[in-house]
């Protein structure tokens, strides 16, 4: 089942893929690039043991000169994931939108630093 969520970054669009291709540049043997449009879009599979893959789709849009909107999808598939998928009751699909969830947070606070009142909480 695809999820998606969209998450707007106060950095600019160059930036925030400087970021994803910083990450990617990590990545191991079980990520597969399938699309690769620099500042634009960026399709992965991932491959999570036998039976299970995850399908993550980026498109950037820009909102203004340092204002980006983040579109990240996640579509889990495989035999694997579709036993627990129905073992869960469909339950399972909400950890998959939570780890995606998670991912865009730390990006955005990566280009954009903690929010202000961790900020000021770590200064005093």
């Amino acid at each position: 089942m695809r999820q998606e969520l969209t998450v707007e970054v106060a950095a600019s669009r160059d930036a925030v893929w400087r970021a994803l291709a910083g990450d990617l540049a990590k990545r191991g043997g079980h990520v597969e690039v399938l699309v690769e449009q620099p500042a634009e879009a960026l399709r992965l599979v991932v491959a999570a043991g036998a039976g299970e893959r995850f399908a993550l789709d980026y498109r950037l849009d820009v909102l203004g000169p340092e204002d980006t909107a983040v579109i990240a999808a996640i579509e889990p598939s495989g035999p694997r994931y579709l036993l627990k998928r129905l073992l869960s009751f469909g339950a399972v699909d909400r950890g998959y939108l939570d780890a995606l969830a998670v991912g865009l947070a730390n990006l955005q606070s990566h280009l954009e630093g903690p929010p202000a009142g961790e900020a000021e909480a770590a200064e005093v």
